[in-house]
């Protein structure tokens, strides 16, 4: 008796399979990688001003209005005082972690920008501050 399966059909289990097997493989590294935007619940936010200035605990979600409700999103934000100087977020995970750094990038480029993957608490400075923030791909500033 002769099989009648046709080529493709086996060629797309076949490749499915691997794919699979990527996927699988690929699990660990997207835990890992989520692991190190997520805040450790047992380190404490260090004030960001010296201790001569007061300082201010926010907290800060992005939420995406739709029509079936609000909507958690995640996102970058940044920081600056009334001179427009970037305000850093030790508590956050820098966007240009693993760039090298220069004067321009630390100012006003990928440097001045902290990942916000879920709900967050940090400290600021207690003065007038500018918060930016954004999301997705179609953000205009």
């Amino acid at each position: 008796m002769t099989c009648k399966t046709p080529r493709r059909s086996l060629l797309l289990t076949v490749l499915n399979s691997i794919c699979l097997l990527f996927l699988l493989a690929e699990i660990p590294v997207a835990s890992a990688d989520l692991a190190l935007l997520q805040r450790s619940e047992k380190s404490e936010s260090k004030p960001t001003a010296t201790d001569s200035q007061p300082v201010c605990k926010v907290r800060l979600r992005l939420l995406e209005q739709r029509q079936e409700g609000e909507l958690f999103v995640p996102g970058l934000l940044r920081i600056l005082d009334s001179a427009g100087k970037n305000i850093p977020l030790p508590e956050l995970l820098n966007r240009g972690t693993g760039i090298n750094r220069t004067p321009e990038s630390e100012a006003t480029g990928i440097h001045s920008w902290s990942v916000i993957p879920d709900e967050i608490e940090f400290n600021v400075p207690q003065t007038e501050l500018t918060l930016e923030a954004i999301s997705g791909l179609e953000t205009e500033l």
